[in-house]
């Protein structure tokens, strides 16, 4: 099987906030909290599952590829406060505890390995951060690579919460002209070429897959 390479390297793209931004000194902890279970740290204000309210909490799931109107009996999934020897999945006491911000490990491990069979990304050190949704995930790309004062390249037709996320940031967008498949190249590369804002270069993206 060939070497996949390696992704490009976009960090010449990052704002100047992101340059500049570190990991949390809170968050640096965790690592030490997680070597020794023995110890009690007040730093974070973790919560003991002790003061949780909730003792176990079930769900009724349809099987894989089925709805709950197509299926004649769901599977039953239990999850309790302590964690059961059999379950790969992590317990309540870790699901309502803080985390880390790359989310509930055992979903990060299902969406690496759903993106590894169905997209099979063409780059060996891809990674996978779970956010709160599309509009959370898309104002963390734009803190990333927009500078208030910047340009966003959109779909003539775009999702709609995209608009009422960048006018508040000081983002302007250019829309490109789209046919059945999408962003017309030729549209996107005219708008490319045709760009004479020096101050704030094209840079970023948004499209809509079809």
């Amino acid at each position: 099987m060939p070497t996949k390479p390696h992704s490009q390297d976009f960090s010449g793209f990052f704002t100047e906030a992101a340059r500049v931004r570190d990991n949390s000194p809170l968050k640096s902890l965790t690592k030490y909290m997680n070597a020794d279970p023995t110890l009690v740290s007040l730093g974070a204000g973790l919560p003991h599952p002790d003061t949780y309210p909730f003792a176990q909490v079930g769900a009724a799931v349809a099987p894989a590829g089925k709805s709950i109107a197509s299926c004649s009996s769901a599977e039953l999934l239990d999850v309790s406060v302590t964690p059961a020897a059999s379950n790969s999945i992590e317990s309540l006491s870790k699901f309502l505890q803080y985390g880390n911000g790359r989310g509930v490990p055992s979903y990060s491990r299902f969406a690496q390995e759903h993106t590894e069979r169905v997209h099979s990304p063409p780059y060996a050190d891809w990674d996978v951060v779970v956010s709160l949704g599309n509009t959370d995930a898309f104002v963390k790309a734009l803190m990333l690579f927009c500078d208030r004062g910047d340009t966003l390249i959109v779909d003539e037709w775009t999702y709609p919460a995209i608009i009422g996320t960048v006018v508040p940031m000081g983002i302007r967008m250019a829309p490109v002209r789209m046919d059945s498949q999408g962003m017309v190249p030729e549209a996107l590369d005219q708008l490319c070429a045709e760009w004479s804002d020096s101050a704030h270069p094209l840079r970023m993206a948004y499209m809509i897959p079809t």
